[in-house]
């Protein structure tokens, strides 16, 4: 069984890319496509979400400037891994609680 890791970015105004990945259990054994499935499909255009709806760290820093960046971070891919996983959560359990 792979674990899936969850990739995301934050992008400001100037372009600039912050990325991060979550690591998360897999026990359902769910396919890819089915997981990018049901991600997209709790996306704004398919792209964007806030972080505190989908519970992962946000990644515009410790001071952001929202009325010259946007508060919103971006769905980048997921993929099958086999690192270790960094998140308590199953990528089940992540989809069932976003908000």
């Amino acid at each position: 069984m792979s674990n899936i890791k969850f990739t995301y970015q934050y992008r400001n105004a100037k372009n600039e890319k912050m990325l991060s990945e979550i690591i998360f259990s897999n026990p359902d054994d769910l396919r890819l496509g089915e997981i990018e499935y049901q991600l997209k499909s709790r996306l704004t255009n398919q792209e964007y979400f806030h972080h505190s709806h989908f519970m992962v760290p946000p990644l515009y820093g410790e001071y952001p400037d929202f009325d010259k960046n946007p508060e919103v971070h971006e769905f980048v891919r997921v993929e099958l891994t086999d690192e270790k996983t960094t998140d308590k959560r199953s990528i089940s359990d992540f989809i069932t609680n976003i908000k």
